[in-house]
């Protein structure tokens, strides 16, 4: 088990070391083969069916078939979908969750500085010179608890649920709302949106067909372009819902973080700077344009990536 908030590596790049492959195959195989073997005898010393020497002939036999389906399977598994975990430096994590928290909570309003961000992310301090409110100090550093939660979910590759997603909205909102990780019980709305939100019947069950529709949508994924169109469709809908009374921008934008470091891709931060234009592409729900706009942040975010690798691989490291 990994320390905590050193957990994983987002899984950008394919499996190329036979070493590694040959080790996680070894372990599937073996798993697999004691279960079988173990049935075989147990069943056999049981009843007495099969003499002992063509019971080891046919967990032989097992043995064989086994490891060539086994290779078969999981070679194809581990090349073909980018599925190799390492720890990445803990100055990338930290980077990583200032930013967006930042970011964040940035779009929805919240007015503290990128050096404050730091200051309450890294050190739990807010700058007294910086003149933000109490709420806005809990938007920024509820942001902690919710990042460390979903590496958590990340290490033990927890599928999305409806129970994940509830999980990071009552942290994300710990402390600002009453119904924190609770489905909203009155209809709300998005301001300048065309449209109207589900209703809070609907919700439960329009939240629950979206996670299915994900999932679905990443085991059939033919590319890595149909992997993020699948998760980028999934956050359009999720804010279209707006499933919660308040925090669907900071739920949903953690969510959508949660999925593409899971399915190998970088993290999505999207500036507040840059809010006016993903505003538009949600409420249009525009997934060509939200493709394109994506696309060239996580490009950027790659790079940054690798420059937190490269420093990290300079440092001398001590026991």
């Amino acid at each position: 088990m990994l320390k905590r908030h050193q957990r994983i590596q987002m899984r950008n790049t394919r499996l190329t070391d036979p070493t590694l492959e040959r080790t996680c195959i070894s372990m599937l195989y073996s798993n697999s083969l004691k279960k079988i073997f173990l049935v075989i005898l147990g069943y056999n010393s049981a009843h007495l069916l099969i003499p002992s020497p063509l019971l080891v002939y046919l967990v032989c036999l097992v043995n064989f078939i086994l490891y060539y389906l086994t290779v078969e399977t999981y070679f194809y598994y581990w090349r073909g979908h980018m599925i190799c975990l390492k720890k990445i430096p803990q100055d990338y994590l930290d980077d990583m969750l200032v930013r967006l928290a930042h970011h964040s909570a940035g779009i929805e309003g919240n007015t503290i500085s990128l050096p404050a961000t730091v200051s309450i992310i890294l050190n739990g301090i807010l700058p007294v010179s910086g003149g933000a409110t109490v709420r806005e100090f809990y938007e920024i550093e509820n942001h902690k608890i919710a990042f460390s939660n979903l590496l958590d979910h990340l290490e033990n590759n927890d599928k999305l649920s409806v129970a994940i997603i509830k999980e990071i909205h009552a942290d994300l909102t710990d402390r600002l709302q009453y119904d924190k990780g609770q489905f909203k019980k009155k209809e709300n709305m998005i301001i300048g949106a065309e449209f109207q939100t589900a209703t809070p019947g609907e919700a439960p069950f329009l939240i629950q067909q979206l996670v299915d529709k994900l999932e679905y949508g990443l085991e059939n994924a033919a590319t890595e372009e149909e992997q993020l169109e699948s998760i980028l469709d999934t956050h359009i809908q999720l804010e279209g819902i707006h499933p919660f009374s308040d925090g669907n921008g900071r739920t949903g934008r953690m969510i959508l973080n949660y999925s593409l470091l899971q399915q190998g891709f970088p993290p999505l931060i999207i500036e507040k700077e840059t809010k006016a234009t993903y505003i538009e592409l949600l409420a249009k729900q525009d997934l060509n344009g939200f493709m394109s706009f994506a696309q060239e942040i996580l490009a950027k975010e790659q790079k940054r990536m690798q420059a937190f690798q490269n420093m990290d691989q300079e440092k001398i490291l001590y026991e």
